[in-house]
């Protein structure tokens, strides 16, 4: 029984040195924010406990804030879209179709076509300045990196070539 306690506390103790080691490592490289809007420094995705780590403070802020204007956006973006797409089936099945039965179908088709461009177009309105804040953020962070671009000759995505690193 002491023989398995003491297995246990040896590995629990393994387990945490490693956490640790591994919090405690800074990911060197160029950021950047990947087409699903999470954050990227030298190829691996950087979670939003550690960026603090890369960011100055009024980087961090704005990053932060423009996260939530995109995601705000985004939401925002999606509700419009319902409308947007039923009043847009309807005009276009009545077109093709040969126009509506009664006027007041097309009417409500119409009206639900603009209240659904208009929220669309209040979600990108508040979406686009988010993402250029978070861009922005970015840029900051890979100006103040001291790197020089470099060409080599190795491995590539692709197999083995020249290639141009950042």
């Amino acid at each position: 029984m002491k023989r398995v306690l003491i297995l246990f506390a040896c590995v629990l103790s393994l387990s945490i040195a490693a956490k640790a080691q591994e919090s405690s490592h800074f990911q060197q490289g160029p950021m950047a924010i990947t087409s699903n809007s999470k954050l990227s420094v030298g190829g691996v995705i950087i979670e939003k406990e550690l960026w603090d780590r890369y960011f100055s403070p009024e980087d961090l802020a704005a990053f932060k804030s423009g996260k939530t204007l995109e995601t705000v956006g985004g939401i925002i973006s999606c509700v419009g879209a319902f409308p947007l797409g039923f009043g847009a089936g309807y005009m276009i099945g009545w077109k093709i179709g040969g126009g509506p039965s009664d006027h007041r179908s097309y009417k409500a088709a119409t009206t639900c076509l603009l209240v659904g461009l208009g929220i669309t177009a209040v979600g990108l309105a508040i979406g686009i300045p988010g993402t250029v804040k978070m861009r922005n953020a970015v840029k900051n962070y890979n100006m103040s990196l001291s790197y020089q671009p470099e060409l080599r000759f190795g491995n590539t995505p692709n197999g083995v070539g020249i290639a141009f690193a950042f």
